[in-house]
């Protein structure tokens, strides 16, 4: 009866317990993409991700000198290279309704350079049993190291292939 009475003083207290419980921090974001920088000697290091792009579901390949990577939305790969400019290619599937897109990357030995895949889908008109998708566009943009780390944390590695 004591517990019962009471109940409607302490239930206040107990949903502030409960909130706080919840706001705890982030996170901190993963810095499994230094893992994968350990290329040959000399080697520069070209980290390609793409984070929260649409389409969500369907992957992109990556291409460059030889090597390839397959990928879907929060994922990266790390392509080494040798020093020198190179060309990024990323080819959507046909059904994606984007563009192929690329970007030369000039890299020194040893050093690592980030590369973002962004994109906007085409309007969508519905034309009845088909929904049809307009073209979209998708571009690469080359980001500091520092600027790219926050997303790389969210990430996760999917390994190049040689061709």
């Amino acid at each position: 009866m004591f517990q019962i009475r009471y109940m409607h003083r302490a239930m206040p207290l107990l949903l502030v317990v409960l909130m706080l419980a919840g706001c705890a921090d982030d996170p901190e974001p993963s810095n499994e993409y230094r893992a994968h920088l350990s290329g040959p000697r000399g080697a520069a290091h070209i980290i390609v991700y793409r984070l929260e792009t649409p389409p969500h579901a369907l992957p992109v390949t990556f291409s460059i000198d030889g090597q390839s990577a397959r990928m879907l939305d929060s994922h990266f790969t790390c392509f080494d290279v040798p020093p020198g400019t190179h060309q990024l290619v990323a080819k959507w599937r046909a059904d994606a309704v984007l563009p192929e897109t690329s970007l030369m990357v000039s890299a020194h030995p040893g050093e690592t350079k980030c590369v973002q895949l962004r994109s906007e889908l085409g309007p969508i008109e519905m034309v009845y049993p088909v929904v049809i998708g307009a073209p979209g566009e998708s571009w690469l943009t080359e980001l500091p190291l520092e600027q790219a780390e926050p997303d790389l944390g969210m990430t996760a590695f999917v390994p190049p292939t040689r061709q």
